[in-house]
Order: structure tokens, then C-alpha cells, then sequence
């Protein structure tokens, strides 16, 4: 979920969870507009695109798709990325893209793509046996706090989102947020 004030929640994960790690990361998004169900980002010079799985009662199971380390190929950018995320691939003229030449050469002048800086400082925790996220995320200009439940059971992730108290607030993916700033949705 994502608010302007979590702190609330923050501290009762804090609280009551194991801290695991912090993080900090510098990606790029690239969401494709109109496409809520992909999420494509470069982290570390790996092109990373997750597809939106399954839904069931508000929470979102995302699986990893294509990780490929960059400079990536022509070929593979055609034969897989594109198709994966739904969208023609414009004209292309080198045979292999770093992450700068991808954004710069393709990203930038495609008409339903966007290059979109992400920041995040990351507090890992385990709870109930589940990873709860707590981070500040810089997206563009803005700034937003968000707390996260990840567990590959669901009953794990009803039992600590009722325990957090969260049961009515809205699991909100992070494709979503972008295209709400992006001003491709709205609320």
C-alpha cells in the first residue's frame, strides 16, 4: 500500500517483526501504457519484466518473466521483451542495447513507453512468515512511503494483513502508481 503517512503501520511491523535487511536501489521503470498486468524495470544493468499472474482477495501474484542481463540483443529484445509486454517494437538499429542506449534509442521515442527513475530505501522484515517491506520511495519528483506483505502463502498474507489492521486499505502494484503519475489513469 502507499500513503503520504505509514508510520502507524511501520510501527507495528517494527514491533512485532524480525528486521531482516535494508536496502537501498536505483531502477527505471519502464511501464508500457495501458499495461497494468507488466512490469518492466532495469535494475543493475538486468532487464527485469514481471506479468501479473493471479489476483485473489486483493492481493497480486507477480512471476518473473524475462531477467537478462544487459547489453541485450536485438533479437531478444524483439523476440521476447516486446511480446511480453504487449507492444510493437519501433524500427531498431543496433544489433545489442545497453540500459542507456534501450532508453535513449527506444524508450524515449516510443509513444507507449516511459523511462521512470524509482528510488527506494528498503527496511526487510520477516513476520508471521511473511516478508513485510517497509520503504521510502522517490518516483520523478515525488516522494512515498509503502509497506509491503509478500509470502507465497495466502493464508500468511490474510493473517498479517488483519493483524496490521489493512484489510480495507487498497494493495496498489507499483505499475499502477506510475501510470497514476504518468497521468495515464486516474484515481
Amino acid at each position: 500500500m502507499w500513503g503520504d503517512d505509514l508510520s502507524k503501520t511501520a510501527d507495528e511491523i517494527v514491533a512485532f517483526g524480525e528486521p531482516a535487511r535494508i536496502g537501498e536501489t536505483i531502477e527505471v521503470y519502464l511501464p508500457v501504457k495501458g499495461a497494468l498486468h507488466v512490469n518492466p524495470k532495469i535494475r543493475r544493468s538486468v532487464l527485469d519484466v514481471k506479468v501479473l499472474i493471479d489476483e485473489t482477495d486483493g492481493f497480486e501474484r507477480w512471476e518473473p518473466q524475462l531477467k537478462c542481463v544487459m547489453p541485450i540483443g536485438l533479437t531478444q529484445l524483439v523476440d521476447d521483451f516486446f511480446p511480453l509486454i504487449d507492444t510493437e517494437p519501433p524500427k531498431m538499429s543496433r544489433s545489442s542495447y545497453s540500459a542507456e542506449a534501450l532508453i535513449s534509442d527506444v524508450v524515449d521515442h516510443h509513444p507507449s513507453l516511459a523511462a521512470v527513475l524509482v528510488m527506494k530505501t528498503r527496511h526487510l522484515y520477516r513476520v508471521e512468515g511473511c516478508t513485510a517491506e517497509v520503504s521510502t520511495v522517490g518516483i520523478g519528483r515525488t516522494t512515498h512511503q509503502t509497506v509491503a506483505i509478500e509470502s507465497t502463502r495466502l493464508d500468511a498474507l490474510q493473517d498479517v494483513r488483519e493483524r496490521l489492521g489493512l484489510e480495507h486499505r487498497e494493495n496498489c502494484s507499483y505499475p499502477r502508481v506510475i501510470h497514476r503519475l504518468q497521468g495515464w489513469i486516474g484515481d
